[in-house]
């Protein structure tokens, strides 16, 4: 968990984690370039840190390494950008959307091979959700596929890595009534999504 104050941007910007079976919280790590709005994911024993705003947008991406305690610098994102929608399949990173004050409202979708170590760009988000906007993105893997859930709830984007492609699903019922999505993730094989109104 990232626990930042939105607030403001001083230090320190820490990552606390939950311990279930001890009911306890504790401090894990402090994020590299104090940053918020950042894109994370886990993934072999390493936390991902990608992108975010700190005295200004970021491209960076850093890992961390729970054994040693360390972060570690790896290359930077093609594009700069915030509030995008992520996502770990197979050795992959994908971050889909987000914004940048630059360009505004951003329709890439960037991949880094974890074990290569590059980044490229994949087919862009198709232009009914680039309207809409494009950060404030949710980002849920589910089949092997990444699902962008837009805070806004029209609909849902799906992105196959296979094909390079995106599809288009239907939205969650209860769109404008229920709010914006807060939260969203899979669980049992289903997409779960949280409104404002705290539904689910």
């Amino acid at each position: 968990f990232v626990g930042t104050d939105e607030r403001r941007l001083g230090p320190p910007h820490e990552i606390v984690a939950y311990d279930a079976s001890a009911r306890r919280w504790s401090r894990f790590a402090t994020l590299p370039l104090n940053q918020r709005l950042a894109c994370t994911e886990w993934h072999g024993g390493l936390l991902y840190v990608a992108g975010g705003i700190a005295d200004d947008y970021l491209n960076s991406l850093h890992a961390f390494n729970e054994a040693t305690g360390l972060w570690e610098e790896l290359p930077s994102m093609p594009e700069v950008c915030c509030y995008g929608a992520s996502g770990v399949i197979g050795n992959e990173l994908f971050i889909a959307g987000g914004f940048n004050f630059s360009r505004g409202d951003l329709a890439t979708l960037q991949i880094y091979d974890i074990a290569a170590r590059t980044w490229r760009l994949g087919s862009p988000l198709p232009d009914e959700l680039t309207r809409s906007g494009t950060s404030q993105l949710h980002g849920v893997v589910l089949d092997g596929k990444l699902f962008v859930v837009p805070s806004r709830g029209e609909s849902i984007l799906v992105y196959e890595p296979e094909s390079n492609s995106w599809a288009e699903e239907p939205g969650f019922p209860g769109y404008p009534e229920m709010g914006r999505t807060v939260r969203a993730f899979a669980h049992g094989g289903r997409l779960v999504v949280f409104p404002e109104n705290g539904a689910a």
